[in-house]
């Protein structure tokens, strides 16, 4: 492993206007783009450092002031300062006098998030590793001192996280083997579901998604039943009755609302509803999952949870998580 130094850092606005083809238009943004503060690290070996976080399009600028505001800190330093308590450095970055701008929700946690994923890149690139594989060598005892488990203890605690860890070694070759045979997990497809397609365009990009062999696929909703069972009508005849079919109205409704919509689409045999409200409304997915778990329709969240402590509470809130891509996912 080499271990370099940090000797500057630069961070670029990216846009791009996926508007044009109607990419990512949903019942809460109908037109926008996609961005990211984007950070790169530069280093005495040439090694470079690649971290960003997304946002929207406007207000870009904002994150990627953030993003300057944070990434000195790392300029002089070697990269074992840190990632030998890769815990610990999370902590730094979220502590201090920033500590009063909410280091932990909102801009400043998207910050965060691009500085702490620019030193996993750089370290990884110094294990030449990808970064994958760099984790999946950690021992368990390892694997706990990247976990910052302040506020997590009454939950899990370190001593009760790295049992695990050590019960699931026991196996660990196996999977290690069955990843390197490239046994992926399967995806699903968004891009029959945006919004502001056409009916063809999404039969179109249905059928391409099918012959390559998706079988789930995500589609946006929640602009009004009738409008909806259209649109995820035409995907189930499409798609056939085997296809996995998930939903996604990005936060629009209100809990009794959400609670009253989703049973009129359970005939479409929908296997869950993403974000139906606030993501920082816990106990409300809670109450959404309750009422629609006789329909079959399963409740995700997580694309915009903050924290780890919120993912705590979520996990704590008489559910069970069983699927997890980017949201965590209750039935």
């Amino acid at each position: 492993m080499s271990d370099p130094v940090v000797t500057a850092f630069n961070v670029r606005d990216l846009r791009w206007p996926t508007s044009l083809q109607n990419i990512g238009s949903d019942p809460m943004n109908l037109a926008g783009e996609n961005a990211l503060g984007y950070l790169e690290l530069h280093t005495d070996s040439g090694i470079k450092g690649v971290g960003w976080s997304f946002s929207n399009g406007q207000g870009n600028d904002v994150l990627c002031t953030a993003v300057r505001s944070l990434a000195p800190r790392l300029v002089g330093r070697k990269l074992s300062d840190w990632t030998k308590d890769m815990a610990a450095t999370q902590r730094k970055f979220q502590s201090g006098q920033i500590r009063f701008m909410s280091p932990e929700r909102g801009v400043l946690q998207l910050a965060t998030c691009a500085v702490l994923n620019a030193i996993w890149d750089l370290w990884a690139k110094s294990e030449s590793k990808p970064l994958w594989r760099l984790v999946a060598d950690f021992t368990p005892e390892q694997f706990i001192k990247c976990i910052d488990f302040r506020y997590l203890t009454d939950a899990l605690t370190p001593e009760g996280a790295l049992s695990m860890l050590k019960n699931r070694a026991k196996n660990k070759e196996d999977r290690l083997k069955l990843a390197l045979q490239s046994k992926a997990v399967p995806a699903y497809n968004t891009s029959v579901g945006w919004l502001g397609m056409s009916d063809l365009e999404v039969k179109q990009k249905l059928t391409e998604a099918t012959q390559a062999g998706f079988k789930h696929f995500k589609l946006k909703a929640g602009l009004g039943i009738e409008t909806d069972r259209k649109r995820l009508g035409m995907v189930r005849e499409v798609a056939g009755p085997e296809a996995v079919l998930m939903v996604d109205v990005n936060q629009i409704w209100d809990v009794d609302e959400a609670i009253e919509y989703m049973p009129k689409l359970a005939d479409l045999n929908l296997w869950f509803i993403e974000e139906p409200t606030s993501p920082d409304d816990v106990l409300g997915h809670a109450k959404i999952r309750k009422a629609l778990k006789p329909h079959g329709i399963g409740v995700a969240t997580g694309e915009h949870v903050n924290n780890r402590v919120m993912f705590k509470q979520l996990l704590q809130a008489e559910v069970k998580c069983i699927a997890c891509h980017k949201p965590t996912f209750f039935r």
